[in-house]
């Protein structure tokens, strides 16, 4: 998200007075370095995007005289004046909720505003956590109380009543689903005897329920506030305080993939073929990789800030959250073994502005901006690749 000077993961603790555990500290990112065309050429096997109208600039590196084009440009496609907590998309569409609970989308082309899907009115439907979507519904977390009436929740993507599929939960937090069930992580609840605004869980667990309703299944209890969670074909893998484990979607036997230190903060777990990958703050931020089937860490690149990441084939993309190049998408390409590469300055932003969240497809990347002068502005961003 963007906005404020201080940093992302600041922000998350400070908001830890109400409810809220998170309003995505999941940025990292690293200054892009000027002129750097190298990244173009992984985009090329993927889509044929030149003359593409989301972008004002051509994603040709070279022009027609064969000088280098313009820097692609990225437009805005909403600009709101609440907080956006969640972000996700399917094939014509952007989802998010907002600070009240309301869940809105957004056609990716910009032809209407964002209408909202479902509104605020189911208890414990505030402080929205996770989002995540299917070919006919989305679900979403939301914390309640911040004790002990966090839901998970279902809608149609027409909107509608909201269905709570799993109530009275400890801090529900991140959501996944596949063909047949909806995942999702509890950080627990506050301790015996101590506050709402006590993040010391008493338990946490991974959980899963039927699509269609049913009883929840507790897949395992963490003790160590499990919240970035994600899923592979056959498993869910999760991140806490202490480590990144995996547990087979039917449950049974949890292993630790890798039971470094890595600081809640670190983010967007994303499983590419036989790979977990994902950001770490260790004495300063990287991107990392390790087998899903167990095996050595990698670290494949050193990064700045907190940021969001995602994986396109063989690469691994990231957005900068905040800086004079806010909302600037580097890569890791081809692996660990490849050289980093650095697309040119696309957003050139303030300091006081920050970006989080990052998704793509075929045609073009997305992510949210906030800042605070002279009022709060949110603006959802659109880069064509």
């Amino acid at each position: 998200m963007a906005g404020r000077e201080e940093s992302t993961a600041s922000r998350k603790r400070r908001l830890a007075i109400r409810p809220t555990a998170r309003h995505d500290g999941r940025c990292m990112g690293r200054r892009v370095s000027e002129g750097s065309f190298a990244w173009l050429a992984a985009f090329a096997a993927l889509a044929a995007c030149t003359g593409d109208p989301l972008s004002a600039g051509s994603n040709d590196p070279t022009s027609d005289s064969g000088a280098p084009a313009a820097a692609p440009v990225a437009i805005t496609r909403a600009t709101l004046t609440s907080m956006i907590d969640t972000f996700a998309m399917d094939e014509t569409n952007l989802y998010f909720t907002s600070e009240d609970g309301s869940l809105y989308r957004l056609a990716k082309t910009g032809s209407e505003a964002p209408v909202v899907l479902a509104s605020a009115t189911t208890p414990g439907s505030v402080y929205t956590e996770g989002l995540a979507v299917d070919a006919t519904n989305l679900y979403w977390t939301a914390l309640g109380d911040g004790i002990s009436t966090g839901v998970v929740l279902s809608v149609g993507k027409t909107g509608g009543s909201a269905v709570a599929l799993a109530m009275n939960l400890p801090r529900p937090d991140s959501i996944a689903v596949d063909d047949t069930t909806v995942y999702w992580s509890n950080q627990g609840a506050p301790l015996s005897g101590q506050g709402e605004n006590d993040l010391s869980p008493q338990q946490g667990s991974i959980m899963s329920v039927p699509k269609g309703g049913g009883a929840a299944t507790v897949l395992t209890v963490d003790m160590a506030t499990p919240d970035e969670m994600t899923l592979d074909p056959t498993g869910v893998v999760w991140h806490d305080k202490q480590a990144i484990s995996r547990i087979a979607k039917t449950g049974g036997a949890t292993t630790t993939l890798t039971s470094a230190a890595i600081p809640w903060t670190s983010s967007n777990l994303v499983v590419s073929g036989t790979t977990l990958y994902w950001a770490a703050n260790q004495s300063g931020w990287s991107v990392q990789s390790v087998p899903l089937a167990g095996g050595a860490t990698t670290t494949l690149t050193s990064i700045e800030a907190p940021g969001a990441i995602l994986a396109v084939e063989s690469s691994i993309f990231w957005n900068v959250e905040g800086g004079t190049h806010v909302g600037a998408i580097e890569a890791e390409l081809g692996g660990s073994d490849s050289v980093l590469q650095s697309p040119p300055d696309i957003v050139a932003g303030s300091t006081a502005e920050q970006a989080s969240f990052f998704l793509a497809d075929a045609t073009a990347f997305y992510w949210v901006e906030y800042w605070e002068s002279p009022a709060l502005t949110v603006a959802i961003r659109i880069l064509s690749r």
